[in-house]
């Protein structure tokens, strides 16, 4: 008698190779083909369901699909990640209340409402499905305003103290707590929790209703994240005690008013002993006196390898706070991301003469300011000796290339002085980008305003440089977006075969008001013999 023929499909492992390389409609399709497939991809197919916000319709969330429901009441079990958007009326999580096999193995829950009001049905709903999954590994609440109860409150912070899986927890726009409950919640995070996100940005505060909780832990052994965006709440005395029992913390993250309080909180939160592993801070929307930031950065001294700044005002000179990072933090400094600042080219300069770990250099642009980047040159701070770059690490670079013409206007008025000066000033960027040999994203345009498009000469011509890029063997993404290039067959030709790992080139492509128009020869060329290479 011959065997019985083994499918494939019957083989966990085989299913689940096949299974990372499907989309949730291929999965649809494979459970309806047989028995065996069924059983094999309907894991696949039920692990996530979520209800997206809708932005295009008059409608807030667009509604759980028949399919969606149908796995809510029959196939609960295999939920791994819910993700939920509610409505106005809050028929979602009352769907979701009503049925008879409730979600008990998730592994990540999302609540999102879309409304002034939550009703506290739902908010018992939501703890009822943080208490049932014991195996919950992130839970994520959004938005939920309304008047708190002592009691629903003392729930949340017992079930979050008694969780035994739990690693991140994000709480955005959640007023439903109001201050006390934030205070209590640093002393109930469960003790295996990771990431910590308390995220406030509304100008109202909280209510400032105060919870009873049992204490402080003796530590959080296992938190490596802490990110509080709030402009008021959180004060010294819970934030201290909170912060000496955080010995795994890495990466800090502050905003608007408490970031204010953890410059002042206090010497101690530099002290090794303390932040041990601490190797990424994040200020964003602050102004800070040196006196405040001074302790920081001379604290952290061989320990910060990550830095990102956003919106932030240093009183006096933030040329001076610059000059600290690069004195203090050079050895060991890996990225630096700079957004919305009004840094100098000659404090760019210096981070990329000085830092030579570093693998990841943004300073970013918006469209209402002029633009921030390196200056090929300009009268005040022209140097025929600056500097090499030392940062030979380098994978990734967004930063705007500026010929620093003055404003004149008329091109005809640069004598001819200028005009050479400006046209070294360019190629010795060249030559110092060309030494990046391990740069695989450069990306260096954002603005778009016609006003601002004088300040920028990058334009990629064999003319202007370009020869000098050749040892960028490991470039892989080329963004030039709103510069001025003068891009043709030649350079295009010497692109593909001087860069062998190419993959993408952004800003190549031709528009107007944005509608692209006619492709030019050299790109059409380039998309027929290298279709690899993505061209937009």
């Amino acid at each position: 008698m011959t065997k019985p023929a083994i499918s494939p499909f019957d083989i966990p492992l085989i299913v689940d190779c096949i299974g990372q390389f499907l989309t949730k409609k291929d999965y649809a399709n494979c459970i309806l083909v047989s028995k065996s497939m069924y059983e094999g991809f309907k894991y696949f197919h039920w692990q996530i369901i979520e209800n997206k916000p809708c932005f295009i319709s008059n409608q807030t969330v667009i509604p759980l699909s028949n399919v969606d429901k149908l796995a809510l009441r029959q196939n609960g079990d295999l939920i791994r990640r819910l993700r939920i958007s509610e409505d106005r009326k809050g028929s979602v999580l009352r769907f979701l209340a009503e049925q008879p096999a409730p979600c008990k193995n998730l592994l990540e829950f999302e609540c999102q409402t879309h409304t002034n009001v939550t009703m506290p049905s739902l908010f018992s709903f939501v703890l009822d499905v943080l208490e049932y999954n014991s195996g919950l590994r992130k839970f994520t609440m959004k938005n939920f305003i309304s008047e708190a109860t002592v009691a629903s409150c003392n729930r949340f912070l017992r079930i979050l103290r008694n969780h035994r899986s739990l690693t991140t927890l994000n709480l955005i726009d959640t007023q439903y707590m109001g201050i006390g409950l934030y205070r209590s919640l640093l002393q109930n995070i469960p003790v295996t929790l990771e990431s910590l996100l308390i995220n406030w940005n509304l100008q109202s505060p909280p209510m400032p209703i105060e919870f009873p909780g049992e204490g402080w832990r003796d530590t959080y052994p296992r938190l490596q994240s802490f990110s509080v965006r709030m402009r008021r709440g959180l004060e010294e005395t819970a934030l201290i005690p909170f912060l000496r029992r955080c010995p795994s913390l890495r990466r800090l993250e502050s905003l608007h008013n408490w970031g204010q309080q953890l410059c002042k909180v206090g010497s101690f939160l530099w002290d090794p002993q303390f932040f041990s592993q601490l190797s990424e801070i994040s200020l964003d929307s602050l102004v800070l006196e040196e006196s405040e930031w001074m302790p920081l950065i001379s604290g952290m001294c061989g320990r910060i390898k990550v830095l990102t700044v956003d919106d932030v005002q240093i009183r006096v000179s933030l040329g001076d706070f610059f000059k600290a990072v690069t004195t203090h933090w050079a050895d060991t400094i890996e990225i630096i991301r700079l957004e919305s600042l009004r840094i100098s080219s000659q404090e760019i300069e210096l981070i990329l003469s000085t830092c030579s770990k570093l693998k990841s250099f943004a300073v970013t642009n918006d469209l209402l300011t002029r633009p921030r980047g390196l200056r090929a040159w300009r009268h005040e701070d022209y140097d025929d000796n600056k500097a090499d770059w030392v940062c030979l690490q380098l994978e990734r670079l967004e930063l705007m290339v500026l010929d620093c013409r003055e404003p004149y206007g008329d091109d005809d008025q640069m004598d001819y002085f200028e005009e050479e000066l400006t046209t070294n000033g360019v190629r010795r960027v060249y030559q110092q980008l060309g030494r990046l040999s391990k740069l695989q994203h450069l990306q260096t345009g954002w603005v778009s305003c016609d006003e601002f498009e004088m300040y920028s000469n990058f334009d990629l011509s064999l003319e202007s440089g370009l020869e000098y890029l050749e040892g960028l063997k490991d470039l892989r993404v080329l963004d030039v977006h709103f510069e001025r290039l003068k891009v043709g067959q030649i350079e295009i030709e010497w692109m593909v075969k001087n860069w062998p790992r190419l993959q993408e080139l952004r800003g190549f492509c031709p528009s107007r008001d944005g509608d692209v128009v006619e492709m030019p020869a050299h790109i059409q060329w380039l998309r027929g013999h290298y279709p690899h290479i993505t061209v937009s």
